[in-house]
């Protein structure tokens, strides 16, 4: 099997998120004096993670997650009553910046463009902070488009996200179009609903979820070239 059509996910699929989110974290919390422990990073993250599994599940709107989020963790953890919407601005300035791949993933890119295959980007994250950081590292210019759930209204797993998507590709053909991604629920879970083969990326060796089977998986994204052929 062949595929010719490659659709990517970005963060820890190909640019370093939690990289990124350390060190955009770590800008946040000295901008404004207060000390960013190990355990205080690691509640973040957990509750952020929360946060957008809710988003994935429909279970909040991507305003109220971008309005709350720091509102919320400051009290819970400090016991602080903070400006969330202005401090969340400032972190997506600061993540924006963020110039971390993942090893292996340019020579990827680079190979399949060079090969052929048709790329492209399909993220839910905050679209001037993917863009930027795409154009930071320079991994646009792989890519015939860019798909980000805020423009189109629809979250990855959502149907209706990659229809949407399906819908501006030239020539599309589910037999051989691949989503490639980190995430069983978002990336995984979307391929099911849209019918297409996935490939999950699997560097942690993580267990698999009997309920979410993908296409494939390696823990190496070079791997990917002897799948996509």
């Amino acid at each position: 099997m062949s595929y010719s059509t490659l659709l990517f996910d970005i963060d820890d699929t190909l640019l370093d998120f939690h990289a990124t989110e350390n060190r955009a974290l770590e800008l946040l919390f000295e901008k404004h004096g207060i000390e960013l422990t190990d355990t205080v990073k690691d509640n973040y993250v957990k509750f952020n993670q929360s946060l957008w599994k809710k988003l994935e599940l429909g279970e909040i709107s991507r305003q109220e997650l971008m309005t709350n989020r720091f509102t919320t963790f400051f009290k819970k953890e400090f016991d602080l009553n903070i400006d969330g919407l202005s401090l969340n601005r400032e972190y997506l300035e600061f993540l924006s910046t963020g110039t971390d791949t993942i090893p292996g993933a340019k020579d990827l890119l680079s190979t399949l463009k060079k090969s052929g295959h048709k790329l492209y980007v399909v993220t839910n994250g905050i679209d001037f902070v993917q863009e930027r950081r795409l154009r930071n590292t320079g991994f646009n210019s792989f890519f015939d488009d860019i798909f980000i759930s805020q423009k189109i209204g629809y979250q990855k797993p959502d149907a209706r996200f990659f229809k949407n998507v399906f819908n501006e590709l030239s020539e599309f053909n589910p037999d051989d179009t691949l989503i490639v991604g980190d995430s069983l629920t978002s990336d995984i879970q979307g391929g099911h609903n849209a019918n297409i083969d996935s490939i999950w990326y699997n560097p942690k060796l993580s267990p698999i979820d009997k309920k979410i089977t993908p296409t494939y998986q390696v823990n190496n994204l070079q791997d990917i070239l002897q799948i996509v052929g």
